[in-house]
């Protein structure tokens, strides 16, 4: 069984402009994944991933932060692209719309997925390329291994969601 938790984070202003740049990484590779589908004629995954560690090798400001954020766009992307291409095939049900463009403040995240890129003591949080931990507001109420962790901003405030 999966469980979220949410908690209201309270980080720093370095902290706080760390994961602003991680969640406009994510929203930029994948606004470049869009536009790569757009131009091409078919959809390889393989391909699509070697395009996203090429994107990173070659945009210096990206390196600045946790290469996964380029991953976990590519990965965003793919389900995208998958539960696109899946409902077109059937015959009634929900309808996905092909993956478009994200804007700027809309619904930005930063996730990262593995255990070694994040972890949670007491009421701290450790993500992968900061040094200090961010304060939490609360402790998880759930016991269980954590699989990811998704910061968010929302009015002015950021939050993690844990997954468990």
């Amino acid at each position: 069984m999966l469980l979220a938790h949410k908690i209201e984070l309270r980080p720093t202003a370095t902290q706080g402009e760390y994961l602003r740049r991680c969640c406009g990484t994510m929203r930029f590779a994948f606004n470049q994944l869009v536009a790569k589908w757009k131009s091409s004629e078919k959809y390889n995954r393989k391909e699509f991933q070697k395009f996203c560690v090429h994107l990173r090798q070659s945009t210096p400001w990206m390196q600045q932060l946790s290469a996964r954020a380029v991953y976990e766009a590519a990965d965003d992307f793919n389900s995208a692209v998958s539960n696109f291409f899946r409902t077109c095939k059937q015959q009634d049900g929900k309808k996905w719309k092909p993956p478009t463009f994200k804007k700027r403040g809309q619904n930005d995240r930063c996730r990262f997925s593995h255990s070694s890129q994040f972890a949670v003591n007491d009421r701290s949080l450790r993500v992968q390329g900061l040094k200090e931990r961010i304060p939490m507001r609360e402790r998880i109420r759930f016991s269980g291994k954590l699989k990811s962790v998704t910061i968010k901003p929302y009015c002015g405030k950021w939050y993690a969601s844990f997954l468990v």
